[in-house]
Parts: C-alpha cells; structure tokens; sequence
C-alpha cells in the first residue's frame, strides 16, 4: 500500500490541479475499494497519491533511459529521447496500474475471509438474537464476540455510523453497498429492512445461519471430491511418473534419441519438473481449503 506521507504530500501538490480535475473523476470507481480496506486517508488521497507516484517514475526514469539509450545503445539524440519517453511513460503506467490494483487484490482476500467466517458470524448473531436483543445490540455485541478482523472491520464502519447520529437502517444499508462479501452485504440488507419494524430478526438471522451451513456443506463434499483427485494425482506423480519417465529415458537413451543426455532429463525431472508440480498441487490445495477456514 502506498504510506501515508506520500499520499499526505500528493495531496498538497496535487488537489486543485488540472491533474487532479482530469484523472480524479475518471478513478472515482476506486472509492469503494479503498473505504473498504479502511485506508486511514481519505480515497481521493490514495488516488492522488498513485497518479503522484507515477509521475514520480515518469521523471525519474527519463535520465535513466536516456544514458542507457545514448551510451549502451549508442542511439542518436532524437530516438533517444523519444525512447527514453516512451520507456518511462510504460514504466509510469505499470506503476500506476500496480498501486492502484493493490486495494482490489485485498478486497479479495477479504471477501474470502469474510465468506469462510460467515457461518460463525450467522450463529453469534442468531444466537443474540435468540436472547431478545434488537438489531442495534446484536452489531454491537457481535462486535465484542467475533474474532475475524475482516468482519470486524465492516461491523466497525456500522458503529461508527451510529456514533455519528446515522440511523440504524441507513448504517446497515450503506455497509451492504460497500462490502465485497455478498453474502454479508445481503445479510445487512435484511437486517436495514427489518430494523423499521423489529421483527423478524431471529427467524430471518436463523434462516441465513441454515443457509450459511447448508452451503459450507455443500462446499465440503466439493472441496473432498476434488482433494481426492488431487491425492490420486500426488500418488500417480510421486510413484508412477518417476518410475515410468527413467524406463523411457534410459530405453530411449539406449537407441541415441533423446535431445539431450539421459542423466541430464532425469535431473531436470527428479529435481525441476516433479517439484513444480507438486508445489502446484500444494497451491491448489491451499486455495480450496482457504475456501472454508473458520
């Protein structure tokens, strides 16, 4: 993420400018995104600070290019600026396009958090709501009990809402807009309609809760399935490849076609190939159990 000094320091070169009267509209989507990772600056100052830093590149990369340009490449004078302009323009915009990337791929992992933590918020919640409490009690005290930081984030902005005099409807509301998880975003949708009236709460809070552990079982046998393909594919790589691939490698060596020496392709086999794939099955199996981690 961008620190905050340099987005504090764009901030007081560009505001105001034509810069930021051209760029600051056209970026204006990425406000969601940034409010929701809870950037301490205001998202106009992350904007700002990305197109400042890109302009940053932009100029420092020029005398770079050129003398590489004119001394390296020993180019004329006028294919090197016009190189070293275009280099550093593409160098500008891949930092651009980096900085302001970089909340969206958070966003992400917070979504998933959220949606693997769901169930547990759904039975906290479910279960104030058993007790008696109103919809204003059960944020707050989900707020005490809950452990996810991603939830707690988003319940957090809810209460911050309401110290600052916003309805308990309009809060839940505005969070449902902001948050990625659409799950939680149809859950404080619920919650916004029902708080005009108070009731309903816990049959609507029991029924996302059954929803919530129908559909992490449905992800369980799903996620079972596949690790079982994956575990008959870690057996067959482990086991059979090594042992068929040196049979080939040494039959083939025997009559002299192989492109390159027989030892060689059984190292590049032994210690690249199998390894790769293993470390892409490890990644595969990581990214199907993030899917249900509470």
């Amino acid at each position: 993420m961008i620190p905050l000094k340099l987005a504090i320091l764009s901030d007081r070169l560009i505001q105001d400018t034509f810069i930021d009267r051209i760029l600051l509209k056209r970026l204006s989507w990425m406000n969601k995104y940034i409010e929701e990772i809870n950037y301490p600056l205001k998202p106009e100052s992350y904007v700002r600070a990305s197109i400042f830093l890109s302009i940053i590149i932009f100029v420092v990369t020029i005398p770079i290019s050129l003398i590489v340009e004119v001394l390296l490449l020993r180019q004329t004078i006028l294919v090197s600026i016009i190189g070293a302009v275009l280099l550093s323009f593409i160098f500008s915009m891949i930092g651009l396009v980096i900085t302001l990337y970089a909340p969206i791929l958070k966003i992400k992992s917070l979504k998933t958090s959220i949606n693997s933590y769901y169930p547990y918020t759904m039975l906290i919640m479910t279960s104030l709501a058993a007790s008696g409490q109103g919809i204003h009690s059960i944020i707050e005290k989900s707020y005490k009990l809950l452990k996810n930081p991603p939830t707690l984030q988003s319940i957090q902005r809810i209460i911050k809402r309401l110290t600052k005099g916003e309805d308990i409807s309009e809060a839940l509301y505005l969070e449902s807009r902001l948050t990625s998880s659409e799950i939680l975003s149809e859950t404080y949708e619920g919650l916004s309609y029902l708080s005009q009236t108070g009731i309903g709460v816990f049959d609507f809070l029991y029924s996302s809760l059954n929803y919530s552990i129908e559909n992490l079982e449905t992800k369980l046998r799903d996620i079972i399935e596949k690790l079982s393909v994956i575990m008959e594919t870690y057996i067959i790589i482990a086991l059979v490849f090594p042992l068929l691939t040196m049979i080939a490698v040494l039959f083939l060596g025997g009559f002299g076609g192989l492109p390159l020496p027989a030892d060689v392709i059984l190292i590049m086999i032994g210690f690249i190939i199998v390894p790769v794939i293993f470390i892409i099955l490890i990644l595969m199996t990581d990214s199907l159990t993030s899917e249900v981690k509470i």
